[in-house]
């Protein structure tokens, strides 16, 4: 009975030791976890917070960058007063730099008043807002918006003055800062972006009211100037009382399988108490008999063969080798405690390396990050410069063609006109020279379009040796005059017809040799063709271009093919060119699958080579580059329309077509053009690309639509613009037009291209009239009389009567502006006069409207209400002249027998 006790006692001690212990792990376990799930939960918060702070701030400095280059950009300047430029390219600037700020912000244009003038999204209209006058002032400001948002807003200074004269404003849209491309958030979580004022700006989800379970997490955002102004705060909101819940859950669990394990070991621990109690009455024997006896004692056990017996039997044995081995137990243990503690100094200093590493590891990846982000913004930098500068050269050289074909256009007339042998001189010398300065320009377009890889080679086939006798006929005349022999050395396998690209390889070929001619004073230049010798089917040439002229040293070698670069500054002086030759040279050989080389020494001379792919053909060479134009066969009668808003180019290329047998009606705009087109009779139309009202790519889809509509034949329209820069034909092909002149054109060029068209005319719907301005000082009359030479009696009269009304109403609306005190109409009207009584050779009333401009611009009220009472006098008395010079020459009037010169 004694031992059923025991067993039982021993039973529920191991029942009560096994559930104490497991409640014990239990309860450390479950307050470890929630202790880590709440600091996990902290952790990922903060976290949280911070990238969104990061990812707004980068997205708010992204849109203040966007909007301080544009404000910083000239071409949004010019802009400001300039309607055609801020179609053309401020509205893609805008656009662009609206994409480059990756959806956060849309960027607008604004005029002096606030009211948006071009914008890259959405129109948002800032006048009457109180920040605007800050802006005006000179200041950069960032507000909240009159309807919602934050608004950004740079000065625009218009170039000269200096005076602000408008701002580019980047509405920025909070929900875009907010979520831009995050991840989601730590559980149950909220994000809220704040102004200073504490007004909720944007949220990605429901806001939720105080509680105790809520965790906040406050973080400011800190902002460059003029941000810094709006005290940005991210407000990251989650519910922990939420986030715990799993933890709960396991809770539930854990008591569960407490339970059942209790009930469990409960029943083990009564089974085996009782089996042990007995093995424990048995030993006890043992023991009491051991005590009485000593160790030595003999023990003796039932046969039963329990272990308990062998225990016994093995006690003596195992006490006598259990004193033995203590000591060397004693022993070993010192050795192992020793090299613990040695291997646990290890494991600590390892431990420090590893730390450290991992901070390395982590600063590392912070520069790597940083990096990054200053290698994309450099990146954005870089593509929107090279936009600028494509959009730059192609508005430059609209502007540079535009006045360069009066003066070849007009040079053109003028020679056509009796002239004595000194005018004859003097006039050759104005076409040569603008010629030459039309070569410039084109240099500078082709390396442009090189950069921008807008150049493809044609594959046609031409007579190599008709190629290079023609280029050698160039510039033969050069070279006699200058006493230099040139001569050419044409090897038999290289003969013949190729496959290749004629007039760029005649472009290289000019440069070449037309450079060795010029820096050649005397000696010879040898332009030398022969098969490669690393290509055994004859399809790769090689050229070479050797003079005995100056030499270079081998410095100037190595920057020879630099673009704007010549030898030395000496060279440029005495020989003069842009430096892009070669440049443009080097493109076009690489595109031909070669490289230029040059060998050279000072006082020698020089050899310049490369070699090019140009497959042998069987076909017949294509017709030899065509000639200059001469004379043109005009179909008598015909018609055309002439849609031009530039008075120079009216007057230019109307006295050409008219000295050519032509018709000609002008209208300076696509609208009026598609209101003349709609009386029918024209011919042929002469469309111009940029003008106000409508352009003409505009208006030649809707006439390309109206044909369709009605079944007309189509009427040939031909772009005649000065935006020479790569794909401007294509995309006026694509527009309807039929084929492309660029301006400034030689008249023999631009009279064969009509000539061509207008044999293929349907005379369908076409025309009435337009009027136009002139060019030239109280006053000039010879730009008159030279006017007069070149166009038809009525067509000058409608000149001169626009003329008259049109400067008389522009004196008598600056007197009226004037009056009221409104700056911005004299600024405008001052404008309009500069060109209006230049045009008329009324000098003095041209200078009186440029400082007119430049009071009203400067915002000098006073200066300019004087100079608009002066010109009130002046204008009176400048078209009296002007109605005094024109009137012997108009219709029914005895002309001067002088007036043609």
């Amino acid at each position: 009975m004694g031992d059923l006790r025991i067993g039982q006692r021993i039973g529920w001690a191991c029942t009560g030791l096994a559930a104490g212990v497991g409640m014990a792990v239990a309860v450390v376990s479950f307050l470890a976890l929630r202790a880590q799930v709440s600091d996990g939960l902290d952790i990922q918060l903060a976290s949280h917070s911070a990238l969104h702070v990061q990812n707004a701030r980068m997205a708010l400095t992204q849109a203040l960058d966007a909007a301080a280059a544009l404000a910083e950009n000239p071409t949004v300047a010019n802009a400001l007063v300039d309607s055609q430029g801020r179609e053309a390219y401020v509205t893609p600037f805008l656009r662009g730099a609206g994409q480059a700020a990756r959806g956060v912000a849309e960027l607008s244009l604004h005029d002096f008043q606030g009211t948006p003038i071009a914008w890259g999204g959405t129109r948002h209209d800032h006048r009457g807002e109180p920040w605007v006058a800050r802006v005006l002032e000179g200041q950069a400001v960032a507000a909240e918006a009159a309807g919602g948002g934050l608004v950004l807003a740079f000065p625009v200074r218009f170039p000269g003055t200096g005076l602000p004269e408008g701002f580019v404003a980047a509405r920025i849209t909070p929900d875009a800062v907010l979520n831009r491309g995050l991840p989601e958030g730590p559980l149950h979580s909220t994000t809220i972006l704040r102004s200073a004022s504490g007004t909720v700006l944007a949220a990605n989800g429901p806001l939720r009211p105080g509680s105790p379970r809520v965790r906040v997490e406050h973080a400011g955002i800190t902002l460059p100037p003029p941000l810094d102004a709006l005290g940005l705060q991210v407000d990251t909101v989650v519910d922990a009382g939420e986030a715990a819940e799993p933890l709960h859950r396991l809770a539930a669990l854990f008591l569960m399988l407490g339970v059942a394990s209790l009930v469990v070991t409960a029943l083990l621990g009564q089974a085996v108490g009782a089996g042990l109690a007995r093995r424990v009455v048995a030993l006890n024997a043992v023991a009491r008999q051991v005590a009485e006896e000593g160790v030595e004692a003999a023990v003796s056990f039932p046969a039963s063969g329990d272990e308990v017996g062998e225990l016994a039997r093995s006690f003596s044995i195992m006490l006598d080798r259990l004193r033995a081995s203590h000591a060397e137990l004693e022993r070993r243990v010192a050795e192992r405690t020793a090299s613990l503690q040695a291997s646990a100094a290890d494991l600590r200093t390892a431990m420090v390396e590893v730390e450290q590493a991992r901070a390395r590891a982590e600063a590392q990846a912070a520069e790597l990050t940083d990096l990054a982000a200053r290698l994309e913004q450099a990146r954005q930098v870089a593509e929107a410069a090279n936009s600028a500068k494509s959009a730059f050269l192609a508005n430059m050289s609209h502007e540079i063609r535009t006045p360069m074909n009066g003066v070849m256009g007009m040079s053109e007339v003028l020679l056509g006109t009796e002239l004595s042998p000194e005018q004859r001189r003097y006039a050759e010398t104005v076409r040569e020279s603008a010629e030459s300065l039309l070569g410039i320009i084109d240099d500078i377009l082709d390396i442009s379009k090189l950069e921008a890889g807008k150049v493809e080679l044609e594959r046609l086939p031409f007579s190599l040796d008709g190629l290079v006798e023609r280029v050698v006929a160039i510039l033969t005349p050069k070279a006699v005059a200058k006493g230099v022999r040139l001569s050419v050395s044409l090897a038999p396998g290289a003969r013949g017809y190729r496959l290749g690209d004629p007039t760029r390889l005649r472009q290289v070929l000019l440069n070449l040799v037309g450079n060795a001619v010029k820096f050649t004073e005397r000696g010879e230049v040898v332009l030398a063709v022969s098969e490669s010798d690393a290509d055994a089917d004859g399809t790769r040439l090689r050229f070479s271009v050797r003079d005995t002229g100056i030499g270079m040293t081998g410095t100037e070698q190595t920057r020879l093919f630099d673009k704007f670069v010549q030898a030395d500054a000496s060279v440029t002086r005495r020989f003069g060119g842009t430096g892009l030759g070669l440049a443009i040279s080097r493109e076009l050989v690489r595109l031909m699958g070669g490289t230029i080389v040059v060998e050279s020494q000072v006082g020698v001379g020089s050899t310049f080579a490369f070699e090019a792919d140009l497959p042998r053909t069987g076909a017949p060479a294509v017709a030899a580059p065509v000639p200059e134009a001469g004379p043109v066969s005009v179909t008598p009668g015909r018609h055309v329309l002439l849609v031009e808003d530039n008075p120079t180019n009216q007057a230019v290329a109307s006295a050409l077509l008219h000295r050519a047998g032509y018709r000609v009606t002008t209208v300076p705009d696509g609208e009026a053009a598609l209101a003349a087109l709609a009386s029918g009779g024209i011919d042929l139309v002469l469309m111009d690309i940029q003008m106000p009202v409508m352009d003409g790519i505009e208006a030649t889809r809707r006439l390309r639509a109206a044909e369709a509509q009605a079944g007309r034949p189509r009427l040939p329209v031909l772009a005649m613009t000065a935006n020479a820069m790569a794909g401007a034909r294509e995309e006026y092909l694509a527009a309807g037009m039929d084929d492309y002149i660029a301006k400034p054109f030689r008249a023999a060029d631009m009279l064969a291209t009509v000539a061509k068209w207008a044999a293929a005319g349907a005379g369908t719907p076409p025309i009435s009239g337009g009027g136009g301005s002139g060019d030239a000082p109280l006053l000039d009359g010879s730009v008159l009389r030279d006017l007069h030479a070149a166009l038809p009696a009525e067509r000058y009269a409608t000149l001169v009567r626009h003329f008259t009304a049109a400067g008389e109403g522009l004196v008598a609306a600056i007197t009226a502006s004037a009056a009221t005190g409104d700056l911005a109409a004299l600024r405008r009207q001052g404008h309009d006069l500069i060109s209006t009584a230049g045009n008329c050779g009324l000098t003095r009333l041209a200078e009186a409207g440029r400082r007119l401009n430049i009071a009203a611009r400067e915002g000098d009220a006073e200066t300019a209400r004087a100079v608009a009472a002066e010109i009130g006098t002046l204008g009176a008395q400048s078209w009296e002249a002007f109605r005094a010079e024109t009137a012997p020459l108009l219709p029914g009037e005895k002309v001067p027998a002088e007036a043609g010169g």
